[in-house]
């Protein structure tokens, strides 16, 4: 019987690994700018707040002016009887529930001005820390060539932006090696938790309860669940005494826990500000 010898695939370099990492990490970058530019949208909806109020007060106050299926009307304002206010309006709906709608965007556009700015705030800074990955990496693969001594910074720089991308676009990825090339004895059962002599192999904890892990701006490390069943794991295991936990009151939502460590350091008003807007 003859036997054929399987070879093992090569394992990708950290050039490699740097290159389908970059490309993921600008992917990741474009989401994000799209995304905020839709929060910047919301926002400027926000601030129309007053001009749907004072559109809901000038129908209320010029019901009879009102036509019947109207697209648009031009009524007086209320406030100040000198101007004129041009309002759009559903034909399909009364004056009186016109009015009412004006009403409702003014409540909601009035939350978003509390809102909004926050998670402006929270993608301004994802943004910068994704611009900021994609640098280091760039600048840390540049450096790396020729020099084995010189290769130490990139296997940093490639866990770090490993750990900035969703879940969707690390897979297929190759993911990076804390050592890099040059890490020796990688898989010999010498590194903590490993399977080696005498040591019991730990249990990997399933995808649907790992956290989402985050870096402030300030560097803080912080945890976010994924679902209830991911909360109630960084809740109950995974978050120490001296953590800061962060939670939406009154409202489901995502468990967030900011590491704060044994040290007598606490984070800036800035930083729990920004990890509030990620709760």
């Amino acid at each position: 019987m003859s036997t054929v010898d399987a070879k093992r695939p090569t394992p990708p370099t950290d050039d490699e690994r740097a290159t389908a990492i970059l490309r993921a990490l600008r992917r990741h970058r474009g989401r994000l700018a799209r995304k905020y530019q839709a929060i910047e949208g919301d926002l400027a909806e926000a601030r129309r707040a007053g001009e749907h109020r004072r559109a809901g007060e000038a129908l209320l106050a010029y019901l009879r002016l009102v036509p019947r299926r109207a697209a648009r009307v031009t009524l007086p304002d209320p406030a100040d009887p000198e101007r004129t206010i041009d309002i759009e309006l559903d034909a399909e709906l009364t004056p009186q529930a016109n009015a009412a709608r004006c009403f409702k965007r003014a409540a909601k556009a009035e939350r978003g001005l509390d809102e909004v700015p926050p998670r402006l705030r929270a993608a301004e800074a994802e943004l910068t820390r994704v611009d900021a990955a994609i640098q280091d990496v760039s600048e840390a693969a540049g450096a790396a060539g020729g020099d084995p001594g010189a290769e130490a910074p990139l296997p940093r720089a490639l866990v770090h932006a490993w750990t900035l991308l969703p879940p969707a676009l690390r897979r297929g990825l190759p993911e990076p090696a804390a050592g890099g090339k040059n890490a020796k004895g990688a898989g010999a059962g010498a590194a903590p938790g490993g399977a080696g002599p005498g040591r019991r192999k730990t249990p990997a904890v399933p995808a649907r309860l790992a956290p989402r892990r985050l870096r402030t701006t300030e560097g803080w490390d912080v945890l976010i669940g994924r679902n209830n069943e991911g909360n109630d794991h960084l809740t109950h295991h995974l978050a120490r005494p001296e953590d800061y936990w962060f939670h939406v009151h009154g409202c489901p939502g995502s468990h967030v826990v900011l590491r704060r460590g044994k040290g007598k350091n606490e984070p800036s008003k800035r930083t729990l500000e920004e990890v509030s807007a990620w709760a």
